[in-house]
């Protein structure tokens, strides 16, 4: 989906920390940029409503690229870690 388009989606979610699997380049490039990308509910500032909600990104990775998709996305807290063994 596009990055409008994710962006009308994130209104209906609900409101937590997203991992967001991207892919982004610009028109004139063939090969696209693939990234994992932390979306944090923003509540740090007075001008924030933080019942609604408001985002940002902690990677500043979008430099101006007109292609922009968003592959997956998901909740920080519906990520399941295995035990880790040495």
């Amino acid at each position: 989906m596009s990055l409008n388009e994710f962006y009308k989606w994130l209104e209906r979610q609900s409101i937590e920390d997203k991992l967001v699997h991207i892919r982004y380049k610009y028109s004139w490039e063939d090969k696209w940029t693939y990234s994992n990308e932390y979306l944090k509910v923003n509540t740090d500032s007075e001008y924030i409503d933080p019942v609604k909600g408001c985002y940002v990104w902690l990677n500043d990775w979008n430099e101006g690229q007109e292609d922009v998709e968003i592959l997956w996305c998901i909740d920080v807290s519906a990520i399941d870690v295995p035990v880790f063994k040495l």
